[in-house]
């Protein structure tokens, strides 16, 4: 398993390992899944950038993207630390989304590209510069897989 960059300490691994595993794991299979049913495009996207919150302990926190996305940045100053690069973020993410809602495609001068999620698995990967890429988290997703037992609660076993 690859860590999330180079110099990856335990800690940093076992986050990532536990986001695929309860978040980007599950994210990829239900774009997977929407995107074979082919009734309507789907765009992933994975928000990469780390937060300072914290001194950065937090990594790129679930959740952070709500504030990001409604630009309610005042509200979630905890986990983003009202850090120039939250605002960046929530333009894009605010844009995307608005283009979402009156097109359909999520396309703006901010993302000037982003296919739909298919084959390739192409995920718009947000830090802080918007960029490309495919397969993000792929190696730690099949990680996470291969140590899932079905039917454990992961919740209650780590929470």
């Amino acid at each position: 398993m690859p860590p999330p960059h180079p110099s990856a300490d335990g800690y940093e691994l076992s986050v990532a390992l536990f986001s695929a595993l309860l978040f980007t794991g599950p994210a990829e299979e239900l774009a997977a899944r929407h995107a074979a049913q082919g009734t309507s495009p789907v765009h992933r996207y994975r928000i990469t950038w780390r937060t300072p919150a914290g001194d950065g302990a937090l990594m790129s926190p679930h959740e952070m993207d709500v504030s990001l996305t409604f630009g309610n940045l005042d509200a979630a100053v905890g986990l983003h630390a009202a850090a120039p690069e939250a605002a960046e973020l929530s333009a894009t993410l605010r844009s995307a989304w608005t283009a979402f809602a009156r097109t359909g495609s999520p396309l703006t001068e901010r993302t000037p590209e982003w296919p739909a999620y298919g084959e390739e698995k192409p995920v718009l990967v947000l830090a802080p510069e918007p960029t490309l890429a495919a397969d993000v988290d792929g190696e730690l997703i099949r990680a996470a897989q291969a140590v899932r037992i079905e039917g454990v609660n992961w919740f209650s076993v780590f929470g």
